[in-house]
């Protein structure tokens, strides 16, 4: 509240951390779903609700493709993987904090995509604020072959974090029974 009130590092800063404190417990009560299906499904109504008014603004003259629209999904689901992890650190933490960085690693490339994303459509609802047409068309060129390059690597960085190690799977559950005893 007082970061969006205040906002010490400005209104887009603000924004962003606005939103970032609303993610984390909503990636908490996706934990609890199958046990409190109700309660999960009410408390994340209520905050998404509190959050819209910031996404709102957060997506004026955003990307609207079904592309962008799927990878800011596969973006939320990592960050929701991340803290899942850090929920996950005490049970093996050498393995567990490979993982988050990893993630991240994969959460940051998808974060630049969805810069890009917005600069390129930003620029093509307003070409005035990239100069004359030919620094528009040069910067929309460099824009375009960037994302190219990071599409490709966060799809590698996503088939990597989300690859399904049934071993790695049962160590968990083990040490996550053991740490319960």
């Amino acid at each position: 509240m007082a970061v969006l009130k205040d906002q010490p590092a400005g209104v887009h800063e603000a924004i962003h951390d606005g939103r970032k404190s609303f993610k984390r417990p909503r990636s908490l009560y996706r934990l609890i779903a199958c046990d409190a299906p109700l309660f999960q499904k009410q408390e994340n109504a209520r905050i998404r609700d509190v959050a819209r008014n910031l996404s709102t603004v957060r997506n004026a003259a955003c990307e609207t493709s079904t592309e962008a629209k799927l990878l800011r999904e596969l973006r939320k689901r990592a960050q929701d993987y991340r803290m899942n992890l850090g929920l996950l650190r005490e049970t093996w933490p050498s393995a567990m904090q490979a993982k988050r960085a990893e993630t991240k690693e994969l959460v940051d490339v998808l974060g630049h995509l969805n810069d890009l994303a917005t600069m390129t459509s930003l620029i093509n609802e307003e070409p005035e604020l990239a100069g004359d047409s030919h620094n528009q068309a040069h910067l929309l060129s460099a824009a375009i072959t960037r994302q190219e390059d990071l599409r490709l690597e966060a799809l590698q960085r996503a088939a990597a974090v989300f690859l399904d190690d049934p071993g790695e799977s049962r160590m968990i559950e083990l040490l996550w029974l053991e740490a319960g005893r």
